[in-house]
């Protein structure tokens, strides 16, 4: 027999195969409970297409009318895909606070609506996707539901107000409108052909979060593409995905952004894009405090300056996120290519900028008030000049002596 000691060298049997137990939990007949109120969702369903009725606003029998379904009281308010409200007063969308708004719909190949909300299940907070109507399941090449034609703002928001799956189309004012509203969202749409801004938010308060929207200008508008006026809010102007739909193009005379009057708060303008043809650049002006970064700017032929940072505090920074984008980009901008004039704070380029057939300087900074030793420029930009437009300096800075600090980076 061998000892204790002697068995210690035997090898380790050990069993490949081990008991677990498995068990699932079903609760089905959950109610979605509003985490508001502590009371179930209510939705109104709305689709202008169905023209036999009962109208009463279920999934089976939807409105046919948007007023309708606005006036329901619930606290969604779904329209299905391919709806369209072309005339008075469906055309006309002023929501109350915390009401949802939302259509579906096909953005683009591979690419639908995509809407969630915050519902309460079994007592915790869960992201429910909402579910395509049967229109939409039945023809998944109908396209988000149109808002047009509107006189004055197609859309306005109020507090706590979702917007989102819609396309606003040719409103003779602002394609969507917000006064002091905080906690908006808006989401998955497409403004175009406004009269005025695509975007017009004023007076700024707590959050307007802006989604995978894309703004494009009407050629006669007589608003910047996407204005900020004024408050101290948190704007967010970005993309939640890979397909880049925050983007901004601008082929009117007029900015294509415009962030001005600013008390504080920051406008985040992330992993978005904005391209310009023939408008007035982006223009920073007037602002006491406050931040703002800019993605992957593409400008070309402004009339105006390309970038423009004028009379204004605060911290303002330009990036390049986007890989169809090499540099951020000035081209034969009619004056200077990049303005700073009596600004404090600071400015950052992080990544490369082109600036190509100059038609003044190409980085002209004016500075009041400001230390010496307080600024800091590095200059890592690319300077595409031809000889013919060699005519202003590249680069010109002037300042005064005086306490309060500008770094451009």
């Amino acid at each position: 027999k061998r000892s204790a000691i002697q068995r210690f060298r035997d090898p380790v049997r050990r069993n490949m195969n081990v008991v677990a137990s498995t068990s699932d939990t079903s609760a089905p007949g959950q109610v979605a409970i509003n985490p508001d109120d502590d009371l179930p969702f209510t939705v109104a369903h709305v689709n202008s297409n169905d023209l036999i009725g009962p109208f009463n606003g279920t999934v089976e029998n939807p409105f046919a009318s948007l007023t309708q379904g606005l006036g329901a009281d619930t606290d969604i308010v779904f329209v299905h895909a391919g709806s369209q409200f072309n005339t008075a007063p469906q055309n006309i969308v002023s929501l109350l606070p915390s009401q949802e708004l939302i259509g579906e719909g096909l953005i683009q190949t591979n690419r639908n609506v995509e809407t969630s909300v915050t519902v309460l299940a079994l007592g915790n907070p869960l992201q429910l996707t909402l579910p395509d109507s049967p229109t939409f399941a039945a023809n998944p090449n109908l396209l988000r539901p149109t808002i047009g034609d509107s006189v004055g703002n197609a859309v306005t928001m109020a507090n706590n107000s979702t917007f989102a799956g819609f396309i606003i189309d040719n409103p003779t004012g602002n394609g969507i409108f917000s006064n002091g509203a905080t906690g908006t969202s808006i989401n998955d749409s497409l403004v175009q052909g406004a009269g005025q801004s695509a975007i017009f938010l004023q007076n700024t308060s707590g959050t307007t979060a802006i989604t995978n929207t894309t703004l494009i200008a009407d050629a006669a508008a007589t608003g910047a593409t996407f204005h900020v006026n004024g408050g101290s809010g948190t704007v967010r102007f970005s993309s939640t995905d890979n397909f880049l739909l925050a983007s901004i193009t601008n082929d009117s005379a007029q900015q294509s952004v415009l962030l001005e009057n600013m008390t504080g708060g920051n406008v985040d303008m992330i992993r978005s894009s904005v391209t310009e043809d023939g408008g007035l650049g982006v223009v920073i002006r007037n602002n006491t405090g406050g931040a703002a970064t800019l993605d992957n700017l593409n400008l070309a032929n402004s009339t105006g300056t390309g970038i423009a940072i004028l009379d204004s505090a605060g911290n303002y920074t330009f990036r390049k996120t986007s890989t169809q984008l090499q540099q951020i980009t000035v081209t034969n901008a009619a004056q200077q290519s990049i303005l700073v004039n009596n600004a404090s704070g600071k400015v950052s380029f992080t990544d490369d900028v082109l600036i190509s057939t100059r038609n003044a300087e190409g980085v002209e900074v004016h500075l009041q008030a400001v230390m010496l030793s307080s600024m800091a420029m590095s200059c890592s930009m690319t300077w595409g000049v031809r000889p013919e437009h060699r005519l202003a300096s590249l680069c010109m800075i002037s300042w005064p002596m005086g306490p309060s600090p500008l770094e451009i980076s």
